[in-house]
């Protein structure tokens, strides 16, 4: 059996990072009139890092609160289809819902509605005004976020062809949900890169809770011990602090991720798993601020995921660990960054398992 460790402790949820796009004024959702419209906003970069002009797509009720933003790098009827979805299965706040009638501003824009929406929603042409002062101030956000360094998911050397290579896999990962077959962030796995000089990582899959979904990773078995310990004395309002070394991914809603990182990823053609899985890789550094990993640091993100999606595959070994089985270890092999690594994994994690009775 396990070697006890205690009661289970959770690590409470991912690694906090940034706030989320300022609400104000962009609340409520669901029926009646929505006002929809195209507004000019500060270029955002394409694929290849280049400023391109864009537009965003605003949503919002009769009322002047803004259900949903979007930039688009390009506007055409798919991109319009998609942020309509996401209007409506996903608003920034408040319920799903669909409109009963949209005000439009603009007769093309109308027609593209038409195909997203067919025949159950009422669209009519004509002047907004309320969306002229709404996009006002997207814009000036915008441009005042950007004018401050604006918000990458980008490290250093990363770009956007090897970011979509990340997105892909995270995908296939999330697609796994391997919060369904690991019942407990506490069941945490040994993860071995020799190539990458990672000998001992443990990783710790979240969102059993529902609250937070991905996985976390320590550098050893000590820190993970040392972050349990500050998980314990957490509250609610004082979760515990990322240490250094730490690295996270954590699957977050589209629906509150920044505008220009939605239009990069569109223009990346990164691949997302549904309007909840959008992932953010995470990296504690020396100072214990959170960070956008580096290349390396994303490689190894990137082979740590691919990696327990194929051994998460075997649910019957593992299940069989957890009921007192022999311990599953497996090697996994994945291609990452144009080579192959040898990801080694084992459950429970060796410091856990049966010792001899005292």
């Amino acid at each position: 059996m396990k070697k006890p460790i205690g009661p289970k402790r959770s690590p409470r949820g991912p690694v906090q990072t940034r706030s989320k796009t300022p609400r104000g004024r962009f609340r409520e959702v669901g029926g009646g009139d929505w006002l929809c419209g195209l507004v000019d906003v500060p270029p955002v970069r394409d694929a290849d890092g280049n400023l391109q002009p864009a537009k965003a797509l605003i949503w919002a009720r009769a009322s002047g609160q803004v259900l949903s933003a979007q930039v688009l790098p390009e506007v055409d009827v798919e991109s319009v289809e998609a942020a309509f979805s996401e209007a409506i299965e996903e608003p920034m706040n408040g319920r799903p819902g669909w409109p009963k009638r949209l005000l439009v501003g603009q007769p093309e824009l109308a027609e593209m509605l038409q195909v997203a929406c067919g025949d159950r929603v009422s669209i009519v042409v004509g002047p907004v005004p309320m969306l002229d002062v709404i996009g006002r101030e997207f814009a000036g956000f915008l441009a005042e976020r950007a004018a401050a360094g604006g918000v990458s998911i980008l490290g250093t050397g990363v770009e956007s062809a090897r970011m979509g290579s990340f997105f892909t896999a995270a995908a296939e990962l999330y697609r796994r949900q391997p919060w369904g077959i690991v019942p407990s962030d506490a069941d945490v796995i040994e993860v071995r890169l020799p190539e990458l000089d990672n000998e001992e990582l443990v990783v710790s899959i979240i969102g059993q809770n529902r609250q937070a979904y991905g996985f976390l990773v320590f550098p050893n078995y000590d820190v993970y011990e040392d972050y349990l310990d500050m998980a314990e004395r957490a509250t609610p309002d004082a979760p515990p602090e990322p240490l250094v070394g730490m690295m996270a991914l954590n699957f977050e809603r589209l629906a509150d991720i920044e505008p220009e990182l939605k239009a990069l990823a569109q223009a990346g053609a990164w691949a997302l798993a549904g309007p909840m899985a959008f992932p953010w890789p995470l990296v504690i550094g020396d100072d214990q601020v959170p960070r956008s990993p580096d290349a390396q640091e994303l490689s190894l993100l990137e082979a740590i995921t691919l990696a327990l999606v194929g051994y998460l595959g075997n649910q019957a070994q593992f299940q069989s660990a957890m009921r007192d089985g022999p311990p599953y270890v497996a090697k996994q092999r994945v291609f990452v960054a144009e080579q192959w690594f040898t990801v080694e994994l084992e459950f429970p994690h060796p410091v856990e398992q049966e010792s001899p009775a005292a």
